[in-house]
């Protein structure tokens, strides 16, 4: 436990104060970030909540966040990862006798991919992304955090060679078109709209991964991110053009369809 001098506190109450004039969400915990990121320095900490008035994620102006006991570096690049999306990890559990290789399709920071190299050190792992910006910066997360994982700049699955059981997981841009333009300013204006919109229904990549995916027989299993109108969207598109494969659909901890399982 940090214990601070009554200089500091003054500091801090001051930042909690300004947070507060503009109701910025969890004005304490984020309040404490600054003063330690600033070292309580005016100057500093008045320029960082100059940025947050602009609805700019703190994440971004720190540089980093942490995720599944991971710290991450993160920029405009790539998306800051969900509490929401802990809960995709979680489902890979079942697979995870069966298959050889795991792949996370859109690894952006690479959260996913670092996250299940560190639960499963003896499965093959790899991040996928079509952005090089993002892969550069997912590899140097690894690094940081220690693990093995291999980073591929591809568009989906079309620069992968399937030759062993494998289990392909993707948190891919899902937001239709109508939901993107009335987005919080803090997500539209400062994360890459390459991460996030999906087209009119906000399928148009998923519905090419899944397209990929009908084409290798050595996929076991398919576990993606959605947005909760689409289940009856997918559930049509996936008998049309993968039948074998079963369907179940997840909700996350606010009790929203936030998840599709694919398996055969």
């Amino acid at each position: 436990m940090i214990t601070m001098n009554n200089s500091q506190l003054v500091v801090l109450a001051e930042i909690i104060r300004e947070l507060d004039s503009f109701n910025h969400p969890d004005s304490t915990r984020i309040g404490k970030e600054i003063a330690e990121f600033t070292s309580y320095k005016k100057s500093n900490y008045q320029e960082v909540i100059s940025k947050l008035k602009t609805a700019e994620p703190w994440e971004y102006i720190c540089g980093h966040t942490e995720f599944d006991g991971n710290v991450l570096k993160v920029n405009s690049n790539v998306l800051i990862p969900r509490l929401e999306t802990l809960e995709l990890l979680d489902l890979a559990d079942k697979y995870a006798t069966e298959v050889k290789e795991i792949l996370d399709v859109g690894t952006g920071s690479g959260a996913i991919t670092i996250s299940i190299a560190k639960r499963y050190p003896s499965i093959k792992v790899t991040g996928i992304d079509i952005s090089v910006k993002a892969i550069d910066l997912a590899k140097h997360n690894a690094v940081q955090n220690q693990v093995q994982a291999k980073f591929i700049q591809s568009d989906l699955l079309s620069k992968f060679s399937f030759k062993q059981t494998t289990l392909v997981m993707a948190n891919l841009p899902y937001i239709p078109t109508n939901e993107y333009t009335n987005l919080d300013k803090s997500v539209k204006d400062f994360e890459p709209k390459l991460a996030l919109h999906g087209g009119k229904d906000g399928l148009d990549i998923i519905k090419r991964l899944i397209n990929q995916v009908s084409k290798q027989s050595k996929i076991r299993a398919v576990i993606l991110e959605i947005d909760p109108s689409q289940r009856d969207l997918l559930q049509t598109y996936v008998k049309e053009v993968i039948p074998e494969f079963k369907q179940v659909f997840h909700q996350d901890f606010r009790g929203l369809l936030r998840f599709l399982e694919l398996y055969r």
